[in-house]
């Protein structure tokens, strides 16, 4: 019973965040959003992701080999790490290269703020870089978009691009085949809407930061109650 009391409470908010992100945000065709927060009028400016942004791509392959890796070091990120849309709280089963090949590999290090877009196979998913993750590197299956912080929040951003519009549009102008593929000039490219002030911008990038932080307390109580009924199970039955 409490196993789906608290995976009812995580697919609500699951829900309800999807919901938000449509009506805190421009609509195809809008150049406002359904809902706004009190006080705000100004209309939003569309711009590119490169107007605001600086992207780049990680490595090439011959910068980085399997054997550089270590047990103990800078880690690397790659677009199977935050696949959910959230980068790993902590280095454990990523792969890490030495602080020598860190230092070689210093234009690959992420800085708190950026966002880190999958280049290959879920080229709709991207991650907000914490103050946990600076430093860390990102891989060449990785784009890094790093942002103006003066004409745009990391957090807003970071949530604009999770929106379906924003997502519909990278997944549409991808190429390749078997596995879709996208590129920096892809991603420059790609069109946003911006409140003209900062306080409205932070205003919705707390309020999205805050539904993620419910998503993941009750995710987190699910995945203890789910481990303590298995062991509950091995203990209670021969």
């Amino acid at each position: 019973n409490l196993i789906t009391l608290h995976q009812r409470k995580y697919d609500k908010l699951v829900i309800f965040k999807k919901t938000m992100l449509e009506k805190m945000f421009p609509k195809d065709g809008e150049s406002v959003p359904e809902i706004r927060f009190a006080g705000f009028t100004d209309p939003w400016e569309q711009r590119k992701l490169g107007d605001v942004a600086d992207i780049k791509t990680g490595p090439f392959g011959t910068l980085l080999h399997a054997e550089d890796y270590v047990d103990d070091g800078i880690p690397i990120v790659t677009t199977e790490h935050f696949k959910t849309g959230a980068l790993p709280k902590d280095k454990e089963g990523i792969p890490q290269v030495s602080e020598e090949d860190a230092k070689r590999l210093e234009q690959y290090r992420a800085k708190e703020g950026d966002i880190l877009f999958s280049r290959v196979g879920s080229v709709d998913a991207n991650a907000q870089v914490f103050a946990g993750q600076d430093g860390w590197l990102f891989s060449g299956r990785v784009l890094r978009a790093r942002p103006d912080l003066t004409l745009v929040s990391s957090a807003y951003l970071h949530y604009e691009l999770e929106t379906e519009e924003v997502k519909s549009s990278v997944i549409s102008r991808a190429v390749g085949g078997t596995m879709a593929s996208i590129n920096t000039e892809i991603l420059f490219q790609t069109p946003i809407f911006i409140p003209a002030k900062m306080t409205e911008q932070n205003k919705i990038g707390s309020t999205c930061a805050r539904l993620d932080s419910l998503i993941t307390l009750h995710q987190r109580k699910l995945e203890l109650l789910q481990n303590i009924k298995k062991s509950l199970l091995d203990k209670m039955f021969a």
